[in-house]
């Protein structure tokens, strides 16, 4: 298992840094990315087989198509067709791997603002942000979970970048959005029902649910915008979020 995801996780890479030097601003995300970030990912019981790799790019699309195509991988020419101006699917010949690129927005169960800090780290999102798009799935399974205790296992909670956790950037992106900040909230609290059964190790699981809950205080502290506020006086009697056909990254 371990190899199969090296030998993604070092194409990823290599398709990150063609991208910087096409000036393409592009970034991974997704379990590989958590694999890249995390060393417990690495570790049972939480090791699992990577079987594709998204991506972030701030670009046009016909410029990530030739980014792509110079590597080796092959373009889902009827996918791009039709969702290309948002979002395009490659699959490599050498392994039948896919890679998925969200362009210039990220849109799943929710959108989440990715553009402005894309460039904090050279190979995948911010972890604040790498958090916010696993705990943005309303039907978060089980995979979704694993990678989010890695994450929280691996890194502190503290108000800036830099091998952290940023708690603050974390908090600002739900406090301009009510329905993603009902989501992420949600999703915290089912996580922190999960960890005790996830075979995580006593010291692990504390870990998990100190940051979880740190992560919850900081949304609820979090100023909230005028249209949050707004949106937030309808509350669940509107729906908050989308279905996407493809929600597990």
């Amino acid at each position: 298992m371990g190899d199969g995801n090296d030998y993604l996780l070092a194409e990823a890479a290599a398709l990150v840094k063609a991208a910087a030097a096409s000036r393409i601003d592009m970034r991974l995300l997704g379990g590989l990315a958590v694999r890249g970030r995390s060393r417990t990912s690495r570790l049972e019981p939480w090791a699992r087989e990577c079987s594709d790799c998204d991506f972030f790019a701030r670009s046009k699309s016909a410029a990530v198509e030739v980014l792509f195509s110079t590597r080796g991988w092959e373009a889902d020419k009827e996918f791009n067709l039709y969702n290309g101006d948002s979002r395009l699917s490659f699959r490599s010949p050498r392994n039948g791997k896919k890679a998925d690129v969200f362009l210039n927005s990220f849109r799943m169960c929710h959108e989440i603002p990715l553009t402005r800090r894309i460039a904090v780290d050279e190979l995948t999102l911010p972890l604040s942000e790498l958090l916010l798009t696993k705990l943005q799935v309303v039907e978060t399974n089980d995979k979704d979970f694993r990678d989010i205790a890695c994450i929280l296992i691996d890194y502190e909670l503290r108000e800036n970048d830099g091998g952290t956790i940023n708690k603050k950037a974390f908090a600002a992106a739900c406090a301009a959005d009510w329905g993603l900040w009902r989501t992420i909230s949600g999703s915290l609290e089912r996580f922190r029902a999960w960890i005790p059964s996830s075979g995580a190790s006593q010291e692990e699981t504390m870990l998990a649910l100190t940051r979880s809950a740190a992560l919850t205080e900081a949304l609820q502290n979090a100023p909230k915008s005028l249209a949050w506020k707004a949106r937030a006086l309808i509350g669940e009697r509107a729906s908050w979020y989308e279905l996407p056909e493809e929600s597990e990254l």
